[in-house]
């Protein structure tokens, strides 16, 4: 839950949309009890307030621009949350998801929703690496 120490494993992910189920992210990692930072930019499509969603089990934050989001860092079983930010068409904006496995299953998935997008996983093609310019 502290997302101390060193990384186990540092990887890229294309999509933020997992189901582990009993399982983990990595071999390297045990089933229960790790946590996982997710670090990037995300570039909306239209100039309107989004919604952010996320379903997890267990604990889950998100950050966009420094602003937290979501904050959902309790112990819970598929539980879908929300918040609202203003977002400008085309600019890349810095996203950190957090999200920590209690015990049980472990499942993570970031999406969204405008006015002019409907709800769902946010796309590959809106996610790029921190050094995106």
């Amino acid at each position: 839950m502290t997302l101390s120490g060193d990384p186990a494993v540092v990887r890229t992910d294309a999509v933020l949309d997992f189901n582990w189920r009993q399982g983990s992210p990595d071999a390297a990692i045990g089933i229960d009890f790790f946590s996982v930072r997710w670090s990037g930019k995300i570039k909306p499509l239209y100039t309107e307030t989004y919604q952010i969603y996320t379903t997890s089990d267990d604990g889950i934050r998100v950050r966009v621009n420094g602003e937290l989001v979501i904050d959902s860092w309790v112990k819970q079983s598929g539980t879908e949350r929300s918040g609202s930010i203003s977002l400008t068409a085309g600019e890349l904006y810095d996203i950190q998801v957090e999200y920590y496995e209690n015990q049980g299953d472990a499942k993570a998935r970031l999406m969204w929703q405008s006015p002019s997008q409907a709800k769902g996983t946010v796309p590959a093609s809106a996610l790029f690496l921190p050094s995106a310019s």
